[in-house]
């Protein structure tokens, strides 16, 4: 569990440093964006997700044109996205596509159900190498392997659910993304 509340430190530690450099860098309203970010992150410290309905509050209204100025960054249209903010959102779990109505904490809460059955899996047989159609619990196999699909295609700048707090918690366990044909079990 220490180690656990260390890494949420760290999280928190690295954002607020990312979020200092936005600030500093100068760009057009650098400091108001870091501000409405923290206070995205509040919300979804309260709420457990980061859809902020679009009505009636301003922030609801920033969360929908950061989706479209990232949208227009990664079509190469003029933006005021960045690498920079664009890192800092996907950190904190900004959800990029909302046209899935589920809502965020549903599905976190879904990520986290099956995060602990591959813990539990790992604990057991001692990877995280399960079979596509492990008979022990046929939606596992089909979840870790949608967690690298979404990796792979993130990494080919896709647009994707997987966010860096889910590929590190991955990653912490020993979570492997690239499997050869007949390696897992």
């Amino acid at each position: 569990k220490r180690r656990k509340e260390s890494t949420v430190m760290n999280n928190a530690v690295d954002i607020e440093e990312l979020l200092k450099m936005e600030e500093k860098k100068g760009v057009r309203y650098g400091g108001q964006w870091a501000d409405t970010v923290r206070e995205l992150m509040k919300y979804r410290d309260e709420n457990g997700h980061c859809n902020v309905p679009q009505r009636p509050s301003s922030l609801g209204r920033w969360v929908s044109r950061q989706r479209r100025e990232y949208k227009n960054f990664r079509d190469q249209k003029h933006s005021c996205m960045t690498p920079q903010r664009t890192k800092i959102l996907n950190y904190i779990g900004f959800v990029w596509d909302a046209s899935d109505k589920r809502g965020g904490r549903r599905n976190d809460e879904r990520w986290m159900q099956m995060f602990e059955d591959l813990m539990e899996y790992k604990e057991k047989h001692g990877d995280c190498l399960i079979p596509r159609s492990y008979e022990g619990n046929p939606k596992l196999g089909n979840w870790v392997m949608t967690q690298r699909k979404m990796y792979h295609n993130t990494k080919k700048g896709e647009t994707t659910r997987m966010t860096e707090e889910h590929q590190h918690k991955l990653d912490e366990i020993g979570f492997v993304w690239n499997v050869q044909k007949g390696c897992s079990r």
